[in-house]
């Protein structure tokens, strides 16, 4: 394992903990990722969503195991989800057979072009909803996706 994937692995092992300390928290009190976040800014001045706007309801939602609902909120959280989950289950089973099998998955600066890309679409479909009259979240609603 390059010193990359070595410094990623790491910090995905570290993320992972988090994560299912906050969704174990979660799980058993009334704790909300919304009581902690902040509001937009750039939402409340200007009533359009930033890139980042939907991402906090799109991890919500990838928690409760609503998959498609993440998607439509923010798709750069399920993307790098499925990204994370890849590059640790396969690192993991590279270092289990102590590097007999080479599958682990390398880093590779498309990656987060391919996120970036998909942040800047993302963006603008949100903001085109906006501007029609139709924001995002009535749009999931009318698909009957739980919010």
């Amino acid at each position: 394992m390059r010193t990359t994937e070595k410094k990623l692995y790491i910090l995905g092992l570290g993320m992972s903990i988090l994560v299912f300390f906050v969704w174990g928290i979660s799980l058993f009190t009334p704790f909300s990722l919304k009581s902690i976040v902040p509001p937009c800014m750039l939402h409340q001045l200007t009533g359009l969503y930033c890139p980042g706007c939907g991402g906090t309801r799109a991890v919500m939602a990838l928690m409760e195991g609503r998959w498609v609902s993440s998607f439509f909120y923010h798709p750069v959280v399920l993307y790098s989800f499925l990204l994370a989950a890849y590059f640790m289950v396969t690192n993991s089973l590279q270092f289990m057979s102590r590097h007999k099998w080479k599958i682990g998955m390398r880093y590779r600066d498309r990656y987060l072009y391919l996120m970036i890309g998909i942040l800047g679409v993302n963006w603008v479909v949100q903001n085109l909803f906006i501007i029609t009259g139709h924001p995002i979240s009535e749009w999931i609603v009318k698909m009957d996706l739980p919010l």
